[in-house]
């Protein structure tokens, strides 16, 4: 079974940016991390590519994110603009 859920990837990539520098941490330290280079981590938070789910989730377990939450801000931030 597969759900379609249209998100805001900037929106995400934007609360991963924030939370990445109120905790001081590198775009590096996050690359290594998920395993990705930094360029590609940092095209994440540019929204520029779509991160995956399993990386999503290792994302914000490593800043104190709920991914749920961010999907969810994301989701309606989307839903806004589109309407």
């Amino acid at each position: 079974m597969y759900f379609h859920v249209k998100v805001n990837t900037t929106e995400i990539g934007k609360q991963l940016r924030n939370r990445r520098k109120n905790r001081r941490l590198s775009a590096q330290f996050l690359a290594d991390a998920l395993g990705c280079s930094k360029s590609t981590y940092t095209y994440y938070e540019r929204g520029i590519s779509s991160i995956t789910i399993e990386n999503l989730i290792k994302a914000c377990d490593l800043l104190g994110l709920n991914w749920i939450e961010v999907v969810y801000n994301a989701k309606n931030i989307s839903e806004r603009t589109t309407q």
